[in-house]
């Protein structure tokens, strides 16, 4: 048997179009209907593991697939994950302002985050040695964008969404969410997490409730959650969301991993997992 991990995506632009997902929303008090891509990508994740049928050796999360990756470890309920994740987009959008994401391609992280710097910038997600994602404001990201593309970056590509999550210009979003969270009851999880603020195993609570805020102040250390993953024995990876980000994102880190998706090929997942 594998000793497998379920990976917990944010946003991936892929749309999910379940009625079972739609309905446990509904029942969670969100309206399925307003098209929230987070809540969404949440629902979709939850039902995702759920589908696999198997257990975990732990779990990994990027970026807003913290609250759907704890809804599975048992730290919450699905109703109040939910509720976190409206609320956690809710503070994004009112405290974005002009921040902006762009990934940038074939330069390594050393470099981007010199160059990010020198802008005025910052690296919000470290997904390989040779892919991250830099924030900022418009002036500041803009010379980056110019910056990376001189010093030779294979490509440098906006992100179409709003605000430069993962970043300092999100720091009263993050205060106002841990506010909130102090309204929500949180236990120890079920199943090892790795989480992506710091890489690290967390099984307390209360340093829980301060990563799930500072996530989004904070840049994403994906490369560090898979190579520490890999270290520690794990041997195959399932992106339990819509989309297959993860899933190539762990191609990016190591080529010859054995990966899976549930969305791309559920049968095809369950059979890996069983190999």
């Amino acid at each position: 048997m594998s000793r497998w991990v379920a990976m917990f995506p944010g946003v991936s632009g892929a749309r999910v179009a379940s009625p079972e997902v739609a309905t446990a929303l509904a029942a969670a008090g969100i309206d399925p209907s307003i098209g929230d891509a987070h809540v969404e990508t949440y629902g979709a994740s939850v039902a995702g593991f759920h589908a696999l049928g198997a257990e975990p050796a732990a779990l990994a999360e990027h970026s807003m697939g913290i609250y759907a990756a704890l809804t599975v470890a048992g730290v919450w309920t699905f109703e109040d994950g939910a509720r976190v994740t409206a609320m956690a987009q809710r503070f994004i959008e009112e405290e974005a302002g002009d921040g902006a994401l762009a990934a940038c391609v074939g330069l390594p992280y050393g470099k981007v985050a010199e160059l990010a710097a020198a802008a005025g910038a910052w690296v919000a997600n470290d997904n390989s040695e040779l892919q991250q994602v830099v924030g900022g404001l418009p002036g500041p990201l803009k010379a980056f964008e110019a910056a990376a593309r001189a010093a030779g970056a294979y490509d440098v590509v906006r992100i179409p969404v709003r605000g430069a999550i993962h970043t300092r210009l999100l720091e009263n979003a993050a205060r106002r969410l841990f506010e909130f969270l102090g309204t929500v009851e949180m236990k120890a999880p079920q199943i090892p997490l790795l989480n992506h603020v710091d890489a690290g195993w967390v099984d307390c609570p209360e340093v829980l409730r301060q990563h799930v805020a500072g996530a989004l102040e904070r840049p994403v250390k994906w490369r560090e959650v898979v190579e520490r993953l890999l270290r520690e024995g794990s041997d195959t990876f399932v992106d339990v969301g819509p989309g297959e980000v993860l899933a190539k994102l762990v191609k990016w880190v190591k080529r010859d991993a054995r990966i899976g998706s549930v969305s791309a090929n559920l049968p095809a997942a369950q059979r890996l997992l069983s190999s």
